[in-house]
């Protein structure tokens, strides 16, 4: 509580364990005041000390093996620069392999001179990605020197978000508002276990129709069910099935949810579940 006359302050935490290049996070307040909800960016970038550098085989450094874009609307492009040193007394030229329609990649400068640096520059074109949710793509690079010709893989991840008006632009009483009963599921595996079904529900509180865009899911699991439209007042579900189950292991899962709410445009859930050791 904060009285008149008086200042505030709001601390927001950020891990950036694992994480590289632009980041954006947003932070929702919901007061008693006008506008009730108040939205916070924080936006940087993440960066890795050079001599962290980690070394591959060909005596070529490559500073990163993944290019992570955060999060993408539907329609912007997002460009991201990765470094590349060649540590050979030769010059170095990259190839890349079936990049798909919406990506590109180019080579700056286009042939490396021995000892100097060089950039990967990544471009996504969202709107040709035509899907919601997270995605990785996994992209072969060629690598030729004047001795050796070797190969990578480099990794490019995003999460294609709804291009949604702000709440500050909007009229509050007309959005969808989507809330979830639970975010975290916790399940036993016994010992006939094959597979894991868990559902999770939820309520339009908006009062207007809410609608997911997409839902996308853990390797080893999939979209079994869920409400793809769900009118204000109203309960809607996702239902989860996990086969990769194995007798002895814990697991834990991630699901992205994708929706026009413009508040929670994009939701995490989880699914811990772990063997039952009492259970013989």
């Amino acid at each position: 509580m904060i009285n008149p006359g008086d200042s505030g302050f709001v601390k927001v935490t950020f891990n950036p364990s694992n994480r590289r290049g632009n980041f954006r996070k947003s932070v929702n307040i919901f007061t008693n005041t006008k506008p009730k909800i108040l939205k916070l960016d924080v936006s940087g970038i993440i960066i890795q000390p050079f001599n962290q550098i980690s070394k591959t085989k060909g005596d070529i450094d490559l500073k990163y093996s993944t290019i992570s874009l955060g999060n993408v609307y539907d329609s912007d492009t997002k460009i991201d620069t990765i470094e590349i040193v060649n540590n050979d007394s030769s010059s170095l030229s990259i190839f890349f392999e079936k990049v798909p329609p919406y990506l590109s990649l180019e080579i700056v400068p286009k042939k490396i001179p021995p000892t100097q640096k060089g950039y990967i520059i990544s471009k996504l074109y969202a709107p040709k990605k035509d899907a919601y949710g997270f995605f990785y793509e996994r992209i072969k690079m060629i690598l030729l020197n004047e001795k050796l010709k070797s190969e990578r893989n480099l990794f490019l991840t995003a999460t294609i978000l709804p291009n949604l008006p702000t709440i500050e632009n909007i009229n509050s009483q007309e959005v969808p508002i989507i809330f979830f009963h639970e975010k975290i599921k916790y399940l036993n595996i016994n010992k006939n276990s094959k597979e894991v079904n868990c559902e999770f529900s939820f309520e339009n509180r908006g009062t207007s129709n809410l609608i997911i865009h997409n839902i996308h899911v853990n390797h080893g699991c999939k979209v079994k069910d869920f409400s793809s439209f769900v009118k204000p007042g109203e309960t809607g579900f996702i239902i989860i099935t996990c086969d990769d189950v194995d007798l002895g292991k814990n697991y834990k899962k991630v699901i992205d949810v994708i929706s026009n709410d413009p508040i929670h445009t994009h939701e995490t859930l989880r699914i811990n579940y772990q063997f039952n050791k009492e259970d013989n």
